[in-house]
């Protein structure tokens, strides 16, 4: 499925989600993936690492971000419901996990890297 379009959009949509993706730079083989946006089951625009506005209808939505990834196929999912009011926008931030099998942190920022101590502890072993 894709993004449903959506009727009478202005060239500036008057309301949605801004959806802020981050990576620790110890991570940096994710910066050649690019997350994957779905809200509420339907696949979002593409995005990218940094700032993405994301324009979505009044309401109530699940949002989903993961990074498609290597092993795991899925790296750092992350769910949160966000509720949109007219002529408002959502301001969410998306951390994906040091540790590739963590979960991704999803939310109003600020977030924090999920799977640190992990990490940490398999360097230092």
């Amino acid at each position: 499925m894709s993004w449903p379009a959506q009727q009478g959009q202005s060239s500036w949509p008057a309301e949605g989600v801004v959806i802020t993706t981050q990576f620790m730079p110890l991570s940096f083989m994710l910066a050649l993936f690019k997350p994957k946006l779905l809200i509420d089951g339907y696949e979002g625009p593409p995005l990218s690492w940094g700032r993405n506005v994301v324009p979505v209808r009044p309401g109530q939505h699940r949002v989903h971000v993961h990074v498609p990834y290597w092993l795991p196929a899925q790296s750092g999912p992350a769910d949160t419901l966000v509720d949109v009011y007219p002529g408002h926008w959502v301001e969410l931030e998306y951390k994906a996990p040091v540790w590739g099998f963590s979960p991704g942190s999803l939310g109003a920022p600020p977030q924090s890297y999920n799977g640190v101590g992990i990490t940490v502890a398999l360097m230092v072993i």
